[in-house]
């Protein structure tokens, strides 16, 4: 993997990646484990606990719980000059014919090579690559044989995940909703100090041995390389914690244009839209204060977490502040809906929708 001129080390407080208890690396069974009690007052109060499945009408699979196709919210958003171009990539047997495609879409749409192919139905990362050929795309779907999305990609080298959610009852200055909560996203960096290779680099750092084999298996024999002194190397470019992302608190880059520019994503997404993580690239983050100069990489409905809840900088209260703030906007605004005729999808169903996706996912798990 090559260095990058645009990647930086992240910095990190003294303490804050070494700290092994820390509630960013707990399983998710175990974090979301005290929040199991209020959602089940929040189903009494609210009407049962599938009331949340109600949410965004736009979005299927329950608004966004499981099984949603990012081809389908792609086009719901429209294509204006904030949304990156996409292109369904339908399942076929054969690769090349898959990768004829890719190429077309990226000399029609993209510029050029290279583009980014990810599952049309996937979550955390999974199978999401950035592709500089159409002999790349085409050992890509050598093992990804599901429907794919194929996108321009956006060099950022900033991503953000914003969530924005709509208003009850309804402001009266003309807006739809509000910005929840902002994440930075700062992406795995290592330097090299032209004695030790990239493996050993990534297991002595404090932070990155913690998810060693995520970076190791992306790596493959370039792990054994010796980087210059000082050169940088990315380990990763996928926004997901998972994948090697850090997540910080950026609820600073909240702007009255910000908002604004995000309302009218939302306002005008086909189908109706209450909840949604909206992840954008950016290069300049004066231009992102001004609401412009940004692509949307993605809109991830009612499951969106707010990420910034994972800053090591902040502590279990923050964490679980906006944790528990997201599941009460959800079942107020899935009341809501309620109350106006949406139906309910029942649990039993998003059970169904999980095993299947599982089942026919296919790719590797390690993103790029």
């Amino acid at each position: 993997m090559n260095s990058r001129d645009s990647a930086v080390e992240p910095s990190f407080a003294a303490g804050e990646a070494s700290g092994r208890f820390h509630h960013e690396y707990w399983p998710a069974w175990l974090l979301y484990l005290p929040l199991v009690p209020y959602l089940a007052w929040l189903a009494l109060r609210y009407g049962g606990l599938s009331t949340p499945t109600c949410v965004n009408p736009g979005i299927e699979a329950g608004g966004g719980f499981v099984g949603e196709r990012k081809s389908k919210i792609m086009r719901a958003l429209g294509g204006g000059p904030r949304v990156l171009a996409s292109a369904l990539i339908e399942a076929q047997e054969d690769p090349a014919e898959r990768a004829a495609r890719v190429e077309h879409f990226a000399t029609a749409s993209a510029g050029g090579f290279p583009v980014i192919l990810k599952p049309d139905v996937g979550q955390r990362g999974f199978a999401v690559r950035r592709v500089g050929s159409e002999a790349e795309a085409r050992a890509y779907f050598a093992t990804m044989r599901a429907d794919a999305l194929v996108q321009v990609y956006h060099p950022g080298p900033y991503e953000i995940g914003v969530v924005w959610a709509r208003s009850t009852p309804e402001p009266v200055d003309g807006s739809v909703g509000f910005l929840y909560s902002v994440t930075r996203k700062e992406f795995p960096v290592i330097v090299g100090d032209g004695c030790r290779t990239l493996k050993q680099l990534i297991l002595s750092h404090p932070r990155y041995r913690r998810q060693a084999r995520v970076f190791l298996a992306r790596l493959g024999e370039a792990c054994e390389r010796v980087p210059h002194a000082g050169e940088q190397v990315s380990l990763g470019l996928a926004g997901n914690h998972c994948q090697g992302a850090l997540f910080r608190d950026g609820s600073d880059l909240i702007t009255p244009a910000l908002e604004k520019a995000i309302d009218e994503l939302a306002a005008s997404f086909a189908g109706g839209l209450d909840y949604g993580r909206f992840d954008l690239r950016y290069a300049d983050e004066g231009e992102l204060r001004r609401g412009v100069g940004f692509g949307v990489v993605e809109l991830n409905g009612s499951t969106g977490e707010p990420t910034a809840m994972y800053d090591p900088r902040r502590g279990l209260a923050f964490a679980y502040g906006l944790l528990f703030g997201q599941w009460r906007l959800l079942f107020r605004l899935g009341a809501r809906r309620r109350a106006s005729g949406a139906r309910p999808t029942s649990v039993r169903s998003l059970v169904r929708a999980w095993r299947a996706h599982i089942a026919e996912r296919s790719g590797s798990a390690v993103s790029d």
